[in-house]
């Protein structure tokens, strides 16, 4: 599941408005995956969430963070699997108004195939390997 939300200009993203954000996957989890015991959220940043009320949302919520190699961004999706295919997307649109970015990255999404996220998941294990083998050195496809 891919979730995502464009926060207003003037928004600075606190733990407390980002453990609201949590929520909102967490329930729609919940409601349509209902037998989905192990949710383990991957954020596409290095740095730890270290605020104890996002830690304590994610014991309430039973989720495990899946942690990645710190300033390795060959292991974010959004890095590796997400961004190419959405810059090209983008490249031909033009935006006149703040909503028009918010409605391009829906159709995106929505004009993605849940193969295209699978292969992107499926790619993460192959994608530590590498790292590993280049001894954390940067990636180019």
């Amino acid at each position: 599941m891919l979730y995502w939300k464009l926060l207003s200009q003037d928004t600075t993203v606190t733990a407390s408005n980002y453990t609201h954000q949590l929520k909102k996957p967490a329930q729609t989890t919940r409601e349509n995956q209902p037998r989905s015991e192990n949710v383990h959220p991957l954020h596409d940043n290095d740095r730890p969430h270290v605020a104890k009320e996002t830690q304590q949302t994610l014991v309430n919520l039973g989720w495990e963070t899946v942690s990645h190699s710190l300033y390795s961004p060959d292991l974010a999706l959004s890095s590796y699997h997400l961004f190419q295919p959405l810059k090209q997307f983008l490249a031909s649109k033009s935006f006149a108004k703040y909503e028009d970015p918010k409605l391009a990255l829906s159709d995106f999404f929505d004009s993605q195939l849940p193969e295209f996220w699978a292969k992107g998941i499926s790619d993460l294990p192959i994608r530590w390997v590498t790292v590993v083998d280049n001894l954390g050195d940067y990636i180019i496809d």
